[in-house]
C-alpha cells in the first residue's frame, strides 16, 4: 500500500514540476499550479487526501508518508511565493506560509467537493477564486 502510495506520489510531483517548470513568474507558476491540480485525474481525487483521511485510524505509516507528501507540497508552494517576493512579483507583506496553505486547502476541499457532488460546479468555482486570488491580491 506505502509504496503504491508513493508512486502516485511521484506522479502528482511530475506532474506539479513539469507544470511550473515552463512558467517564467512566480504568479504564473502558482496559476499552473492551481490550475493543474484542480484538474488532477487520479480516480477517487488526490491520492495525498485520500491516504490521510483513510490512513489515520488505520496506517501510522502510510499516515507519516501523507503528511510528508503534503508537506512537500506546501513547501513547494512557499518557496514559489517566497521567489515571487523577492522578484517583486508578489507584494512584500505576503506570509508564504499562509499563502501557501490556503491555495492547497482550497484546493483539496473542492477536490473533496467535487468528489461528493461530480456534477456540480464547485471544482469551478474554487479555481476561479484562486486564479482571482492569486492574479489580484497577491500582486
Amino acid at each position: 500500500m506505502i509504496e503504491s502510495f508513493k508512486h502516485c506520489c511521484i506522479l502528482v510531483n511530475e506532474r506539479v514540476e513539469s507544470a511550473i517548470a515552463s512558467e517564467m513568474t512566480s504568479i504564473d507558476q502558482l496559476l499552473a499550479f492551481t490550475e493543474l491540480y484542480c484538474n488532477l485525474d487520479f480516480p477517487g481525487g488526490c491520492p495525498i487526501t485520500n491516504a490521510a483521511v483513510e490512513a489515520d485510524a488505520v496506517s501510522a505509516p502510510l499516515y507519516h508518508h501523507a503528511q510528508e507528501a503534503m508537506k512537500g507540497l506546501l513547501i513547494r508552494l512557499e518557496e514559489i511565493i517566497v521567489t515571487g517576493i523577492t522578484k517583486s512579483e508578489i507584494r512584500p507583506d505576503v506570509n508564504p506560509q499562509d499563502t501557501a496553505l490556503v491555495i492547497l486547502s482550497a484546493i483539496e476541499g473542492g477536490l473533496l467537493m467535487k468528489k461528493l457532488f461530480p456534477s456540480s460546479t464547485s471544482m469551478t468555482a474554487v479555481k476561479n477564486q484562486l486564479v482571482r486570488y492569486i492574479s489580484c491580491d497577491l500582486k
